[in-house]
């Protein structure tokens, strides 16, 4: 039950979904009173546990239904808040878990592409705030991602290169 309750409330942001997956379109400010925002946390963890930790659900959902719903809350957040330190870690953990999700059904492209959106994040958050250990920790970790994908992909040498950023980015 616990799982098809998970399942329901990350469904429940569809409307948002759509709304936030063109980057470029306007709010529809008449979508936001629908979220529970005492529950907003709650929608949120749903739909990123779905994404992340229940392999065999997932199987059922489509990859960009579950990517606009995985993001749809932090796209959100950063659209209120857009200085908000924490809602671009948000968002690059989404970009992230979506990343692996991708990696792990043998959708090279699209890793490439969330891990990129991820690492882009990191170094802004990375740079924002220097003396972060722990965004320094997420870039490296970023560039280990695209290292994996890169090495996945057969590109040695750019795994190679990836994966020396990340050292280099860990012995700052």
């Amino acid at each position: 039950r616990r799982s098809s309750d998970l399942a329901e409330k990350a469904t429940a942001l569809e409307p948002l979904s759509k709304m936030l997956a063109d980057p470029t379109a306007p709010l529809d400010w008449t979508l936001v009173p629908a979220l529970d925002y005492q529950h907003l946390d709650e929608s949120a963890a749903a739909a990123w546990r779905v994404g992340h930790n229940r392999s065999a659900e997932l199987a059922t959902w489509d990859f960009e239904q579950l990517a606009a719903t995985m993001l749809a809350l932090p796209r959100l957040l950063l659209a209120l808040d857009p200085d908000s330190p924490s809602a671009r870690d948000d968002l690059a953990v989404s970009h992230e878990r979506l990343g692996v999700v991708a990696q792990a059904g043998g959708d090279l492209a699209r890793a490439r592409e969330l891990f990129d959106e991820n690492l882009a994040l990191r170094k802004a958050l990375a740079a924002g705030d220097p003396k972060n250990a722990a965004f320094q920790r997420d870039l490296s970790v970023a560039y280990n991602k695209r290292g994996e994908v890169a090495q996945a992909g057969g590109d040695l040498a750019q795994a190679r290169a990836f994966f020396a950023e990340g050292l280099e980015q860990r012995s700052e």
